[in-house]
């Protein structure tokens, strides 16, 4: 019989090092935690995890998953694009449409807004 002990925290966020396949659990993240093969550490789950999970839904939340609808579709308030977007193709978009705030396009081939 092989008995597996975890490393337990209240008081750090994430354990500095770990060993090859150490485990350790933070009650500060609730995030679970595994060495690598560099001593390094991977958070791999933990009830962190498993909240965002079970409160996924439809309305705008902080640090949430968005259900996706079963037509595929997606409702947001609100998407931030940290990096360039580049699309090539054709876009089509379809019903309505609105721009607000800081928005700015700077290549439109042929588009209007």
């Amino acid at each position: 019989m092989t008995i597996l002990q975890i490393k337990r925290s209240t008081s750090n966020v994430t354990p500095n090092t770990l060993q090859d396949g150490e485990m350790a659990y933070s009650y500060v993240s609730n995030v679970l935690f595994i060495g690598d093969t560099a001593n390094g550490v991977m958070n791999i789950g933990g009830k962190n995890y498993t909240n965002k999970l079970d409160n996924a839904n439809y309305a705008n939340g902080n640090s949430t998953l968005v259900v996706r609808a079963s037509n595929g579709y997606v409702e947001l308030a609100k998407v931030d694009i940290l990096k360039e977007l580049a699309v090539t193709g054709a876009v089509t978009l379809s019903s309505n449409l609105t721009v607000s705030g800081n928005v700015n396009f700077s290549e439109l081939n042929g588009g209007t807004f």
